[in-house]
């Protein structure tokens, strides 16, 4: 999704924060996931990043996610189903959490920002270079 649609879509769902963090959001969990595993069956999603190495997962139609037996923080993003868009951001979920996550979303997980593996600098990166009519978002 390119930064003016997501624009548009903020818009017209009368979106109330900040724009130019939401491109951001969207930017980098559209980033996460490409680079990511995805649960396709019901143990993965159930086992997600507990088995292997920090990495990124997605985990279509998650209601909750729980870090129970996680040896580190992790980052959870969901995505409306129904619109592609970042619906909510929780940054450093620690081990032992369970998070609702809501129904009609997808879960990205990523290792915590604070852990070193989240790619939110990569998008960050992109968005300077973004030019919007001749000015830098």
């Amino acid at each position: 999704m390119t930064p003016i649609e997501i624009m548009k879509q903020a818009y017209a769902s009368n979106y109330r924060g900040s724009i130019t963090e939401l491109i951001e959001q969207q930017m980098t969990a559209e980033q996460a996931a490409q680079n990511a595993d995805v649960a396709t069956t019901q143990q993965e999603a159930e086992t997600g990043l507990l088995e292997g190495p920090p990495r990124s997962m997605v985990i279509p139609d998650a209601e909750s996610i729980t870090t129970e037996g996680m040896d580190y923080p992790i980052d959870i993003t969901t995505v409306n189903q129904r619109t592609g868009m970042v619906q909510d951001v929780m940054q450093n979920v620690q081990p032992g959490q369970l998070v609702n996550t809501g129904k009609g979303v997808d879960v990205i997980e990523t290792p915590s920002l604070k852990y070193g593996g989240s790619i939110r600098s990569s998008a960050t990166e992109k968005m300077r270079k973004f030019n919007l009519g001749g000015k830098k978002c």
